[in-house]
């Protein structure tokens, strides 16, 4: 079985890295952003290369999630740079693995559970281009805890 994250690549998703730019940013972030800006080729939703709000990097490290750098919470997954149906994959709950954020699943389910608890479980029990599929649809996830 592919991997949700496999399958989205092959449907033409691009993964990147949010950031953003601030006056007031330490040396260290400054530095890092003019770094990613001049050799990334980014998009920029807001602003401009010197005050804009929001950028996206073309992500060089995926599975690489870290507070450490500028946006490394986060992948977005984005289709011929349009946002209006991004994919975000990352760390979601203290202590836990990356997993599926956006778009948020309808999930049914008899338990109380933590909202990754409920996404992880979805992704071992339903197969990965049946997710995939139902990504932006309204399908109810039912699901029971093991």
């Amino acid at each position: 079985m592919k991997h949700l994250l496999e399958i989205i690549k092959q449907n033409g998703y691009e993964p990147y890295r949010c950031s953003v730019i601030f006056e007031n940013q330490n040396a260290s972030t400054k530095e890092q952003n003019k770094y990613i800006i001049e050799k990334y080729n980014c998009i920029f939703t807001n602003g401009n290369e010197s005050n804009g709000t929001f950028y996206y990097q073309p992500n060089y490290s995926e599975n690489d999630f870290s507070t450490m750098r500028v946006g490394g919470l986060a992948t977005y997954y984005i289709k011929d740079k349009d946002f209006k149906n991004a994919i975000v994959w990352g760390l979601y709950e203290y202590g836990k693995p990356p997993t599926l954020i956006i778009p948020k699943l309808n999930i049914e389910t008899l338990e109380i559970l933590s909202p990754q608890t409920k996404i992880d479980l979805v992704l071992q029990k339903y197969e990965h281009h049946f997710i995939f599929d139902n990504l932006f649809t309204d399908y109810i996830f039912q699901i029971k805890k093991p």
